[in-house]
């Protein structure tokens, strides 16, 4: 370890380096204080210094008060002075020196001195290297870390907390601040762990809540820590802990559940399906030996003829149940005018949208042609529009707007209506099995209310339109409307691929 000897009497200089060399230690010295802090400024600064107080163009208390702009690295200080007034030496400590000694220096009393400094050095360096190693493996593995001082009312975190609740200046966060961005639903168990089981945190906890982060999303994370006891009675008077975001975690949890989840209700949809085709089969067969029987009346006949198209809506049914438990395989595609598909729909749903005057915009540029099973793309977008339909029932501005379009090599069908929208809570719920937003699940209008949803609806339009390689995006905003995209890929015009193919070949790659 470094020690530099600084004062201008060149004797003294020369018996203390000499001295504390034999002592073990390396040494420097300078005549001045200007001369010292180019030492303490070089790569190698000395890491503890024997100062005199009096000295000529940079006196011992001029240098330790700078010694704080040089670095974070301790100096250790002890001052020499030859005169023992009090106030000089409180003034030294004031400066920043760590310790003095009158001249004449006993020698025995500055070895044990240096000894002292050389362990708070040691000490300090160890300190360090440990808060560089921490902040390089937090930072590693993304964790922000934390500590609550309970009787301040404050929480201490490092840059990665900060950056991610936006904190604008410092480190410090009040408790009632940090209480203001976590999410309404989750605070009353944090309040809980809090106020009432604090006691018990010593033995260390884990939970789970949601806050907001600097741009204003939530984002889950994960707390552990545990409080720590201090002070005469023992009480809890820190937490300290680490924070993870957790947010992909969760992502990724919620489509595993979801995932289990629709293959329970695909296996419970299929097994429902058969055993109402079932019962349709004999259903149907003795209405149609019914019907050959001469002795019936016409009117007996009608109603027949009734309960069989009744059944030929539920066959409809349980065949959409049957393809969407992937139980019955689609039937066979076929080029088809996208145009006519939405034509053929809008005809069938007019005379309910002037009854309701509805103002109904359709805007198609060109006649898309895309390879699909028609009976599944009508039933999807049929589910659309008819979600639309109820949306804006009680509206002032009752208005769907209907787009279909190419870009690059899809068709684009846009449906958009001025209903009442859907929260951003049930957004991302709208495509999970038997959830619905109709019914009792309204959210605040009766126009929604007055209709049942079984919320299958959606799923098995996402269902159908993925098994045409198609995507289905929503966006909508509660009381603002909501708009359906869906991407369904084109045919490719005869000769793509033969000009693809000559492409290739011609920079002399292949496919």
């Amino acid at each position: 370890m470094k020690v530099m000897v600084v004062d201008d009497d060149r004797a003294l200089r020369k018996i203390l380096s000499t001295t504390i060399e034999k002592w073990g230690y390396e040494t420097i010295t300078a005549a001045d204080g200007a001369e010292a802090l180019e030492h303490l400024r070089s790569n190698n600064p000395p890491r503890i210094m024997i100062l005199d107080i009096m000295m000529p163009n940079l006196n011992g208390i001029e240098v330790c008060e700078q010694l704080d702009s040089l670095g974070k690295q301790l100096i250790y200080t002890i001052m020499l002075t030859a005169v023992s007034n009090k106030d000089n030496l409180v003034k030294t400590l004031e400066a920043g020196a760590h310790d003095f000694l009158s001249k004449p220096v006993d020698m025995r009393e500055l070895k044990c001195r240096i000894e002292v400094g050389a362990r708070l050095v040691k000490s300090e360096d160890i300190a360090r290297k440990n808060q560089l190693f921490l902040e390089a493996a937090t930072e590693g593995a993304d964790l922000g870390l934390w500590e609550v001082d309970v009787a301040n009312r404050t929480i201490i975190v490092n840059k990665r907390m900060k950056e991610l609740i936006g904190l604008k200046v410092g480190y410090t966060i009040s408790v009632d601040d940090w209480y203001k961005i976590v999410h309404p639903e989750d605070l009353p168990e944090v309040l809980d762990r809090v106020n009432n089981k604090f006691e018990s945190l010593t033995k260390g906890y884990t939970t789970s809540y949601r806050i907001k982060d600097s741009n204003g999303n939530w984002r889950w994370v994960q707390m552990a820590g545990r409080a720590l006891k201090a002070g005469s009675d023992n009480r809890n008077t820190r937490i300290c802990g680490i924070l993870q975001d957790i947010s992909r975690q969760k992502e990724e949890e919620n489509r595993l559940f979801e995932s289990v989840r629709l293959s329970a209700v695909l296996s419970l949809a299929g097994g429902i399906a058969h055993n109402f085709n079932n019962l349709n089969t004999g259903i149907s067969g003795f209405l149609h030996l019914a019907l050959r029987d001469t002795t019936i009346g016409e009117k007996t006949r009608e109603r027949i003829g009734t309960a069989l198209e009744s059944l030929e809506e539920i066959n409809h049914i349980t065949e959409s149940l049957l393809r969407f438990s992937g139980q019955r395989q689609e039937s066979s595609s076929q080029e088809s005018d996208l145009r006519q598909i939405i034509t053929d729909i809008l005809t069938l749903m007019q005379p309910s949208f002037d009854s309701n005057e509805i103002n109904l915009l359709v805007k198609i540029d060109e006649a898309p042609k895309i390879e699909c099973n028609v009976s599944g793309i009508s039933q999807a977008l049929y589910s659309i529009i008819e979600n639309a339909y109820h949306a804006v029932q009680e509206c002032q501005n009752k208005s769907i707007r209907i787009t279909c379009f190419i870009e690059k090599s899809e068709a684009v069908i846009i449906i958009a209506d001025t209903g009442i929208g859907i929260s951003s809570k049930n957004l991302n719920k709208i495509f999970t099995p038997f959830f619905s937003t109709k019914g009792e699940h309204a959210e605040y209008s009766s126009s929604q209310s007055q209709f049942e949803g079984l919320g299958l609806g959606l799923p098995m339009t996402k269902n159908i339109i993925t098994r045409h390689h198609g995507t289905i995006n929503v966006s909508s905003e509660l009381g603002e409307g909501t708009s359906v995209t869906i991407r369904l890929p084109m045919i490719q015009p005869p000769g793509t691929k033969t000009r693809l193919l000559k492409a290739l070949a011609e920079k002399n790659l292949s496919v």
